[in-house]
């Protein structure tokens, strides 16, 4: 079974703890003999094994002496943990690994991503999506299946158009254009769709075009989820066939910052990007 990812709130909420405890000096040992909690449920509260309650929460804030409006803000955080999103009407229907990604590209503002062989899922038309994902599973799975997963893509894209818009900026190997996924009216379809999505002020799409000498988009698609919040850090997640990868790190999160940072740079432009996507999805 794969781990459980934390929520947004949770990973705000321990990072504030281990902040607040080490502002005050104390080891796990120290709290231990301070609160009389175990060393292993504090442990498993820092390593997101185990949800901190409210009541949890404000004895735990005491001893380490926080107090005011950062006291409040957390107290708050705590009391949200629990909320459901949109994908909890599928319990039971998705794997962990997909409902908590799902989690966390909810919570943050927008994403940044090189995406090397095909169109980020935000960007999918249904007909797109149903093949890719048909191909991915290798027929391995149901066709039930198959259909609620490009449900479930289609009801991500509601990011893109939600109160606070989601920001979106995609940067795309030339290479995804010509890919024909699904045969040629699908991937027609695809191409117009990515060009209007492009229209919105909210997305941004360039190409980079398979001309381009060695870069760093070489080793791989991978999203960085941003995350505003004082409190927050950015989330860079891989994929690969037998699962995902979640890197917080923040050394780990600025090489991919600087790795997005050089891709959109030496990619075309905007404009350049969406004339060279339209020219495709005309193409007999």
């Amino acid at each position: 079974m794969a781990e459980r990812i934390p929520n947004i709130r949770e990973r705000r909420l321990v990072t504030e703890i281990k902040k607040a405890r080490n502002a005050v000096g104390q080891t796990l040992i120290d709290v231990n003999k301070g609160l009389g909690w175990s060393i292993s449920m504090l442990s498993r509260i820092e390593t997101h094994k185990r949800r901190i309650s409210v009541t949890e929460l404000a004895e735990l804030l005491d001893y380490y002496e926080v107090r005011g409006d950062r006291r409040e803000q957390l107290l708050s955080l705590a009391r949200s943990q629990r909320e459901t999103g949109w994908w909890d009407s599928y319990a039971g229907a998705l794997s962990t690994e997909l409902t908590n990604y799902l989690s966390l590209e909810a919570e943050s503002c927008g994403l940044e991503g090189y995406d090397a062989m095909i169109f980020h899922g935000l960007l999918q038309t249904a007909e797109y999506a149903e093949r890719v994902i048909r191909s991915g599973l290798m027929s391995l799975a149901p066709n039930q299946e198959i259909t609620r997963r490009v449900e479930v893509r289609s009801n991500r894209q509601e990011l893109l158009t939600r109160d606070d818009p989601f920001s979106l900026w995609a940067v795309i190997d030339e290479s995804v254009l010509t890919r024909a996924i699904g045969g040629s009216d699908i991937m027609r379809a695809q191409l117009a769709h990515v060009a209007e999505i492009a229209k919105r002020p909210n997305v941004t799409i360039q190409v980079l075009r398979t001309r381009s000498e060695g870069h760093p988009g070489l080793t791989g698609t991978f999203s960085i989820m941003k995350f505003p919040g004082r409190f927050d850090t950015d989330v860079v997640y891989l994929e690969n066939m037998t699962g995902s990868l979640y890197a917080e790190d923040e050394s780990h999160v600025h090489r991919y910052n600087l790795a997005f940072n050089q891709l959109r740079a030496i990619a075309i432009g905007p404009e350049e990007s969406a004339e060279l996507i339209l020219d495709r999805a005309m193409r007999p």
